[in-house]
């Protein structure tokens, strides 16, 4: 096994000195081929967390060794009901990280961007790009308390062709093409592709339709996935046959909240996927984290409502 052959998504992440303590304590040798091979691995690993609500909400959370990326903040509902309030910032400080490097907002809708000044008041955030950063700017202009070294965070443009890597996780921002030209909220979110040491790859989408996946076909015509977050929660104006046929996903992630007003996914769109075999999950079901089985690179993925059940809870639902 080779330390680049690992991709590690998981809701748990140990840090390099349990995990070095732990290799003290089996008295595995510190020169031993085993012990280096772990070492790396700890540098290389990537956490991917969605975390879903029951109203629809999704946020993803991405964290390599060093670095934490958060993409969409969810919905605010009122005054006293927000997203960040009650889910992302409770979450990452249990996970002890109170840090975003960068902060994605896919566009302006309310359920990817609703808690987004919320989130900004109670997190120390980076860097922020957008495929809508004007509205952003303009929300947040009217929050005079969210202010970190006695600045406001701006907001800067999401486009094709940005890229950064840490940790041996490469992402690429492969839409909206700049200068943005649709005026569709949807068509302008930002769409990453993330690649792991390894060479597995995640497509986060936010909502474009099928204008822009077809933009993406032309413009990639390689391009395949091994994880698709699903394009506006499996909405029928998205997941065209040609789009999925191209992208060849392994696994498919579908956000959105149980009995929906939306009446998310369409039932057609589900059909799509199933008939190209494509292993479908959604965040009705709770949080979902992914990891691989080291011995065969298969993918697992786990459903916290699914595998932490109580007798009071409903039944799980399944696409």
């Amino acid at each position: 096994m080779h330390a680049q052959e690992l991709f590690c998504v998981s809701a748990l992440l140990y840090s390099a000195k349990r995990i070095v303590h732990l290799f003290h304590r089996l008295h595995v040798p510190e020169h031993s081929q085993q012990y280096r091979i772990y070492l790396q691995i700890l540098k290389c690993k990537l956490l991917i967390v969605l975390i879903g609500f029951h109203l629809g909400f999704l946020s993803v959370i991405l964290r390599t060794r060093n670095h934490t990326l958060i993409y969409d903040t969810g919905d605010k509902y009122s005054e006293q009901f927000n997203m960040a309030d009650k889910v992302i910032v409770p979450y990452m400080r249990a996970k002890g990280g109170g840090k975003i490097d960068k902060l994605i907002v896919s566009h302006s809708d309310r359920d990817h961007a609703g808690s987004y000044s919320e989130l900004l008041n109670q997190l120390s955030v980076t860097e922020v790009i957008s495929g809508e950063p004007e509205w952003l700017n303009r929300n947040n202009s009217q929050h005079s308390d969210i202010e970190y070294d006695h600045k406001q965070i701006h907001a800067e443009p999401c486009f094709q062709g940005q890229q950064w890597q840490w940790d041996k996780v490469h992402f690429k921002v492969l839409s909206p093409q700049w200068p943005v030209k649709s005026k569709k909220a949807n068509n302008r979110s930002c769409v990453i592709l993330v690649t792991t040491a390894m060479n597995q790859t995640i497509l986060l989408t936010g909502d474009i339709e099928k204008k822009v996946e077809q933009d993406l076909l032309s413009l990639y015509p390689e391009l395949r996935v091994d994880i698709l977050l699903v394009p506006h929660h499996g909405s029928k104006t998205s997941s065209s046959q040609a789009f999925l046929e191209q992208l060849n996903p392994k696994i498919a992630l579908f956000s959105y909240g149980y009995l929906n007003r939306f009446r998310h996914p369409a039932e057609k769109v589900v059909r799509r996927y199933k008939k190209l075999n494509i292993k479908l999950f959604n965040t009705s079901n709770g949080a979902i984290d992914i990891s691989s089985n080291l011995t065969n690179n298969s993918l697992l993925v786990r459903q916290y409502r699914v595998e932490n059940r109580r007798f009071w809870h409903r039944d799980p639902e399944h696409l």
